[in-house]
């Protein structure tokens, strides 16, 4: 039910100019029961391989067992759109999805992984942190507000391509219609009780 993977890469493993991705797809065609899937932050200068998705087609038309248990995905490395928009669109259980780093995840990517006539598949997704996103704007805020109505918490404003102006606008958005969402900066990713909580529920 859980899996939590930690990449541990040698000294001169690749050359500079290739570093290899994990592809989540060999864990998720072979976890049928699968809840919570994390792989840890790195903090490393010596670079790891990127989460992706190689068996991405058409989103909606990936069918695997573990989409309909899988309620926790924490990944933090760098993370490609495929697997971006396979769990987005395919886990109607999912309650939080953490990414560390989506280098090209823009407003249109974001808003095909979550098209709104579906928004009644992630009635249970609670969280929604993509830690470093440095093409989202505010946008994609009113994308997520609109297509997770359950929302509880979502960010890393901080780390999005959104101005102080665009926050504010985002601060009163959500004071002016009394939504009971939190903005959330950086610590939340060191921070968070989210996966505990799921946790104590398997």
């Amino acid at each position: 039910e859980k899996v939590c993977l930690e990449f541990i890469v040698h000294e001169q493993s690749f050359p500079m100019v290739y570093v290899p991705e994990f592809d989540v797809s060999k864990i998720v065609h072979n976890c049928d029961k699968l809840k919570v899937f994390t792989i840890e932050f790195k903090d490393s200068l010596q670079a790891t391989p990127s989460v992706g998705y190689s068996s991405y087609n058409i989103p909606r038309q990936i069918s695997r067992p573990c989409f309909q248990s899988l309620c926790h995905v924490q990944f933090g490395q760098m993370v490609q759109n495929s697997v971006i928009s396979v769990v987005l669109q395919n886990c109607p259980q999912l309650i939080n999805f953490h990414a560390n780093n989506c280098p090209a995840l823009h407003d249109l990517d974001l808003a095909a992984s979550l098209p709104i006539q579906h928004s009644s598949s992630r009635l249970r997704l609670q969280c929604l942190y993509v830690y470093e996103a440095p093409h989202l704007t505010i946008e994609s805020f009113n994308i997520i507000l609109e297509a997770c109505p359950n929302l509880k918490q979502f960010g890393n404003l901080s780390r999005w391509a959104v101005n102080c102006e665009g926050i504010q606008q985002i601060v009163r958005t959500i004071r002016n219609n009394n939504l009971e969402v939190e903005i959330l900066c950086g610590s939340h990713w060191f921070q968070s009780t989210c996966a505990k909580a799921v946790s104590s529920s398997i």
